[in-house]
């Protein structure tokens, strides 16, 4: 598979990842922004053709990977209706995991990392710090609420969301609390 998402990063081509295997009609679309031995990152464009994030995965959870489907003219089409962001991620390290979480950390980004393969966001916020192997997050609710802060060690994380609609919704209301 590694090879496929280095063809489409070559191509600046869109692919649609697979890989939960739990539903198989489910897929991640975008086109790939870096890609190592253990994980790629996707630069992911919504069914709605708009920008919705970065998301760094694990090669070995692929399932498939489709190409030059009807379904990628369909987000042809729906992509020209939208601005998207340059995204360029740091070449700092040779690990696209660390490269992302730098990113997030230079450009407040929120992100939602999951860890051990649990299947969930199980940490949600800013990344503070990276350092020998430790990532510290601002932790921060879906009300943008601050909760405190949480050390994860990099090689934990099995998957990062960032910026995705979801993690844009968390930013704004972090800037913009309500006022009771």
């Amino acid at each position: 598979m590694k090879e496929i998402v280095e063809k489409a990063l070559r191509e600046e081509q869109n692919i649609a990842v697979y890989s939960n295997s739990d539903d198989t009609t489910k897929f991640a679309y975008g086109r790939p922004l870096c890609v190592d031995d253990v994980d790629f990152a996707l630069y992911l464009i919504s069914p709605n053709g708009e920008y919705d994030g970065i998301l760094v995965q694990e090669i070995n959870e692929i399932l498939y990977i489709e190409r030059d489907e009807q379904y990628a003219q369909k987000m042809q089409t729906l992509c020209t209706e939208h601005k998207f962001p340059e995204i360029r991620l740091p070449s700092e390290t040779e690990s696209v995991k660390i490269n992302t979480l730098l990113y997030a950390k230079e450009n407040k980004k929120v992100v939602a990392l999951e860890v051990q393969y649990s299947g969930i966001d199980d940490i949600t916020g800013f990344v503070e710090t990276l350092e020998n192997g430790l990532c510290t997050i601002k932790e921060v609710d879906d009300f943008g609420q601050v909760q405190g802060t949480a050390y994860v060690e990099t090689d934990r994380i099995t998957q990062i969301s960032c910026d995705s609609q979801n993690e844009q919704r968390i930013l704004w209301l972090y800037a913009n609390p309500s006022k009771e």
